[in-house]
């Protein structure tokens, strides 16, 4: 798709610092300290710079101000354009002075000096249409209307047959805009130059996906209604995206946009399905069951990423408690059947507890097809996350419990158990421990009573 141009300027706004609203206000304006002026000194763009984009990028989220990360960005880029031999010359670095000075001299403010800030570092991390969306939003105010130059009538609360009494008229200041300084506006446009250099000249950095964009955080979740729009600068015919979800179907169409209007979408490309992974991060077992010689409890598996879980693993470590001599070997270490046990199997035959659909509650909407395919490898219909009443989470996608039951344990001692499961991708980590004591015996029958004397 064509995206706009970002080297003209049309937007105007006047002044810079805006003025108070009312009368009222104008002596509390008075006593409020003034913003440093951007006369004040910053370092000189006329020094050689001494990193590349590379090396500034691996240290700029560890700079200290957003005023010397994009003094470094615009000395590493110069030199790198410099240094290409490409035949249209970098803008000036005096041109790009003034830029640096309003930085040091802290004449933006905080919303601008983030647009800065993010322009500079997703043009390192090779992302532009981030750094581009960034530079748009700095320049022309993001979202946010030219309000002001406005005059209205105000008037204090209704007095006794009085309605409207106090008056007063009001004005309201205009907004002032970074296009408005001629100077400051050239400086502006001599940055957007190095950050088309950066988007059609450098190389991808090593590590970092090119032209990527972060998808809604609900792409990569099991629930979703939310499409995307995604521009891509001509002649570019690639585009890569983002926090997607391992196992899951996604759609995608295109159409061009020219000057002459917008052409028709293509035919849905999909369902194109992600790569499987591993399973991740699991939650801890809760307990079922507790006797004096063993125990049981339950476990949900976590979401598949793309791959049926075929195997549960799970550990049990003795942590302390009572012993016989017996117990222990000739180095007085616990034998290996008291120490610890351990099971694996496959899910389908530890299932303990199903889920029920609730036909009489409201329809789940935004099932993905990667959810319906998880309840399906656990021999559930696919129809169910749609009409039961609990909402399906990475860690524990369909509600459906597995049992572990050990036997053979010491009564009054102290055990964990972790768990961890695995599809044809890989293992997931181990969970944290359930610490559980199994119950107190009678004691022990004692030996032989020995009589010493009469």
């Amino acid at each position: 798709m064509a995206f706009f141009s970002f080297d003209s300027f049309s937007t105007k706004r006047s002044k810079r610092a805006p003025s108070p609203s009312s009368e009222s206000d104008s002596e509390k304006a008075k006593s409020k300290p003034k913003a440093k002026s951007a006369e004040a000194p910053s370092p000189s763009l006329l020094t050689a710079a001494t990193e590349s984009s590379a090396e500034l990028l691996a240290v700029a989220k560890e700079l200290s101000s957003t005023a010397e990360l994009t003094r470094r960005f615009i000395l590493a880029s110069h030199k790198e354009w410099t240094q290409t031999g490409a035949a249209e010359e970098p803008p000036e670095l005096a041109s790009l002075q003034p830029l640096v000075d309003l930085m040091f001299a802290k004449a933006l403010d905080e919303k601008e000096e983030e647009h800065m800030k993010q322009c500079c570092l997703h043009s390192l991390e090779r992302k532009h249409l981030l750094a581009q969306k960034n530079y748009l939003d700095l320049i022309h105010g993001s979202k946010t209307w030219v309000t002001g130059g406005l005059l209205y009538i105000s008037s204090d609360e209704p007095k006794g047959n009085e309605r409207m009494w106090g008056q007063k008229w009001r004005k309201i200041a205009d907004k002032g805009s970074l296009l408005d300084d001629a100077v400051t506006q050239k400086a502006l446009q001599s940055f957007k130059r190095l950050l088309s250099f950066h988007e059609k000249v450098l190389p991808p950095v090593a590590g970092v996906m090119p032209d990527a964009a972060n998808c809604s955080s609900s792409f990569g979740e099991l629930y979703c209604e939310e499409c995307m729009y995604a521009p891509v600068v001509a002649p570019k015919q690639s585009f890569a995206l983002s926090n997607l979800l391992p196992g899951q179907d996604y759609y995608f169409m295109a159409r061009a946009v020219g000057t002459s209007g917008k052409g028709e979408f293509s035919q849905v490309l999909g369902p194109v399905c992600t790569d499987s992974e591993e399973p991740k991060d699991v939650e801890p077992m809760e307990l079922n069951e507790l006797g004096i010689f063993s125990c049981s409890a339950k476990l949900w598996l976590p979401y598949d990423f793309g791959a049926p879980i075929s195997e549960i693993h799970a550990v049990l470590r003795r942590l302390h408690g009572p012993l016989s001599p017996d117990e222990l070997d000739e180095k007085g270490e616990v034998h290996a059947h008291i120490a610890g046990k351990e099971q694996r199997a496959a899910p389908e035959t530890m299932i303990f507890e199903s889920v029920v659909a609730d036909q009489t509650g409201p329809v789940t909407v935004g099932v993905t097809p990667a959810l319906r395919r998880c309840f399906a490898a656990e021999q559930m219909q696919e129809d169910l996350p749609r009409r039961m009443q609990r909402t399906s989470t990475l860690k524990s996608c369909t509600g459906q419990s597995y049992k572990v039951t050990f036997e053979d344990l010491k009564p009054g001692t102290e055990y964990e158990i972790r768990w961890c499961c695995q599809n044809a991708m890989g293992r997931s980590p181990f969970s944290g421990p359930l610490v559980l004591k199994t119950n107190p015996n009678h004691p022990d029958q004692p030996f032989a009573v020995a009589v010493d004397s009469l």
